[in-house]
């Protein structure tokens, strides 16, 4: 395999032709610094795990992908609840859009002709107006919090396999976790975080794009729907379908995103037996 014939054969893990190590990643157009050597007694460990003299050893890289697979079942039901939420949200909103209208519409009287104890009362009571459907769907919505937690867990584990591999990435694992959290920089440092977590021109990365796209798309279609429904135009409809379409979207292609990051760390440890990878 020669740089010169990157058509014929497409990226992945190869035979090292350098013979340093048991296998390469070749990108599709050249050789990678990526290289693995298959698991051994404590030389092949040893050269996964990071030490420095006078320091006391951090976890090696077989024992951070280990956690890493165990995050892995519990990040694709995030992925498949993900819908789920965004439907809830839908039922909250539409559920409390009468209430929010008739608040706003008495707002606005009290503005132009002044406020009276009658309209006070009015006000008041409306505050404490909530439906049954409201409620529960209040209460379901705070699942969001475990499964937030779940993800990041999750994210923090892949993205320091994937440092401990040697992989180059823009973020820091920590950086990256913390990223979700930062406004307007959100909006794409979970992004680089993931798609880091692959190898550069792995077609993952392709997957991983895919998924923020769709997120991004749920969070302008989430806002636009829940104006929209406050409001009170049928219009709302068909975007809250367009906003449950791209949370669909953004169920299948985490997925898929979740085992390629999965399968390619696995593959990089343990290439010698790709159908044995540690539960």
């Amino acid at each position: 395999m020669t740089s010169s014939e990157p058509f014929k054969t497409p990226p992945g893990w190869y035979p090292d032709p350098s013979g340093w190590a048991a296998w390469r990643w070749w990108d599709g157009d050249a050789w990678t610094g990526y290289a693995s050597t298959p698991p051994g007694p404590a030389p092949a460990a040893a050269a996964y795990t990071e030490r420095r003299p006078g320091m006391v050893a951090g976890p090696s890289v077989h024992d951070m992908f280990a956690d890493e697979q165990r995050s892995v079942p519990w990040a694709k039901r995030v992925a498949v609840a993900y819908p789920v939420l965004t439907v809830i949200g839908m039922v909250s909103n539409w559920s409390q859009s009468s209430k929010v209208r008739a608040e706003f519409d008495l707002l606005r009287t009290i503005f132009r002709s002044g406020s009276s104890p009658a309209r006070n009362q009015q006000l008041l009571a409306l505050s404490h107006q909530s439906s049954a459907l409201a409620i529960i769907a209040q209460l379901l919505s705070l699942v969001s919090i475990p499964m937030t937690i779940v993800l990041l867990v999750w994210q923090f584990r892949s993205a320091k396999t994937a440092q401990l591999l040697r992989m180059s990435a823009r973020l820091v694992p920590g950086l990256g976790v913390g990223g979700w959290f930062i406004p307007v920089v959100s909006l794409w440092f979970p992004y680089l975080a993931i798609r880091d977590c692959l190898p550069p021109r792995h077609p993952g990365r392709r997957v991983v794009l895919q998924m923020w796209l769709c997120y991004l798309g749920t969070r302008f279609a989430g806002l636009v729907t829940g104006v929209l429904i406050l409001v009170g135009t049928p219009v709302a409809l068909p975007i809250a379908a367009v906003d449950l379409a791209l949370a669909t979207g953004v169920m299948l292609f985490a997925i898929r995103s979740v085992q390629t990051i999965a399968d390619t760390h696995g593959q990089l440890l343990y290439p010698s037996q790709p159908d044995h990878l540690p539960s």
